[in-house]
């Protein structure tokens, strides 16, 4: 990194300081990497990022740095397919890290086949001291009880039950995630004890409120025209383990 250019131009974050900026070669596609120093205690982080590959790069991406660093302590890969007209669209992710001494390195990649064509999301790297990059943990699936009471100009409308919502805490991002692992709402605070989740619209407003203590939650959604019309639902939550049940 001695050989980096110094970084002078506008700063992106509050918690560190980037101080070299340089484009690095990783198995032969142009990456850009930093040279960052976290303001609170002077630890330092390289993180290199980029979008310019092919469909094979992350796999040989993850084989050159396991005959580097070794076996990764935790892997996470997902997939998922959907058919859309007449092609299939699937969206592939990997992500690992490694302890190294005092530090840790995660490696992330991911991308999208659309029929025969692959787009690229994003490949990152990241070593930092492991105060400052907690290690991967596994993706948590819940499964709710749902209740939706009506009221405002829906009051009349009866309580009802309705189906559980399924749902994926990750801890990883810090995001609560639909069961394809689409975005639910927009997360904005997730602690060990809450997330809170919200969203708004032209038409509306939702907030969602997980209390991961007691296990339940309480979900509201009020109409913009008329602020005391709307659902209120809630329920139980109970942990699931992932995949078929049968």
């Amino acid at each position: 990194m001695q050989n980096w250019p110094a970084y002078n131009d506008k700063q992106g974050f509050d918690d560190k300081t980037v101080l070299r900026r340089a484009t690095v070669s990783i198995l032969g596609r142009p990456f850009d990497a930093e040279y960052r120093v976290f303001k609170n205690d002077s630890t330092q982080e390289v993180a290199v990022f980029g979008s310019d590959f092919g469909e094979d790069f992350c796999s040989a991406l993850f084989d050159w740095a396991m005959k580097n660093l070794g076996k990764p302590a935790k892997v996470l890969e997902w997939s998922n397919s959907r058919s859309v007209r007449t092609w299939t669209e699937t969206w592939s992710q990997k992500d690992a890290d490694w302890a190294v001494g005092t530090g840790r390195i995660q490696i992330a990649c991911a991308g999208l086949k659309i029929a025969d064509e692959y787009v690229p999301a994003l490949s990152t790297l990241i070593y930092r001291h492991e105060t400052q990059l907690k290690p991967l943990e596994d993706l948590v699936h819940i499964t709710c009880s749902s209740t939706k009471k009506y009221v405002g100009r829906f009051v009349e409308r009866s309580l009802e039950e309705s189906a559980p919502l399924n749902l994926i805490l990750d801890p990883n991002h810090s995001k609560i995630l639909r069961r394809d692992r689409t975005a639910f709402l927009e997360t904005k605070k997730f602690t060990d004890e809450e997330i809170l989740a919200s969203k708004e619209d032209p038409k509306g407003t939702m907030l969602f409120r997980l209390d991961r203590i007691a296990g339940s939650y309480h979900w509201t959604i009020r109409l913009k025209d008329d602020k005391c019309t709307g659902i209120d639902q809630w329920g139980n939550c109970t942990r699931i383990e992932p995949g078929k049940k049968f």
